[in-house]
C-alpha cells in the first residue's frame, strides 16, 4: 500500500486504506443505527445519530459553521443555568467566571452573524 493512499493516524491505531474507509465507516454507521434500533424510540434514532456526527466532528477539528450556530445557543443556556445565587465570594467568582464566557459566546456567535441573545434562552427571563 503507498502511503499517499493511507489514512495517516497514530501508532496506537491501525492505518486504514483511504479506499477501505468510505466501506468501513458505513458500517460503524449501521452498526450504531442498530444500536439506537434498540435503545431509542424510531423518532429519537435520528437524532442520537446527528449527535455523534456532532462529537465526531469536533473530534475531527472539521466543525461547520452551521454546526456551531446551532449549538452556540444551547451553550449559552446552559452556561446562563448555571449561575447560582451570589451569597458567598465563591458563587460571586462562579457567576463572574460564568458570564465572562457567556460575553465570549456571544461575542462569536455575533461573529458568525448570529443574533439576539433572548433567542438563545427562549425568551426573555
Amino acid at each position: 500500500m503507498d502511503d499517499r493512499d493511507a489514512i495517516p493516524d497514530d501508532a496506537t491505531r491501525v492505518v486504514i486504506p483511504a479506499h477501505l474507509r468510505g466501506i468501513l465507516r458505513d458500517a460503524a454507521e449501521r452498526n450504531l443505527r442498530k444500536a439506537c434500533d434498540v435503545a431509542f424510540p424510531p423518532d429519537g434514532r435520528d437524532d442520537v445519530i446527528a449527535a455523534v456526527h456532532a462529537i465526531d466532528e469536533f473530534e475531527a477539528e472539521r466543525v461547520p459553521i452551521h454546526l456551531v450556530t446551532a449549538l452556540l445557543p444551547e451553550a449559552i443556556a446552559w452556561a446562563q443555568g448555571e449561575a447560582v445565587e451570589p451569597h458567598t465570594v465563591e458563587a460571586i467568582d462562579l457567576d463572574e467566571r460564568l458570564l465572562k464566557m457567556i460575553r465570549e459566546l456571544v461575542t462569536f456567535r455575533d461573529s458568525l452573524g448570529g443574533s439576539d441573545l433572548s433567542a438563545a434562552r427562549g425568551g426573555a427571563r
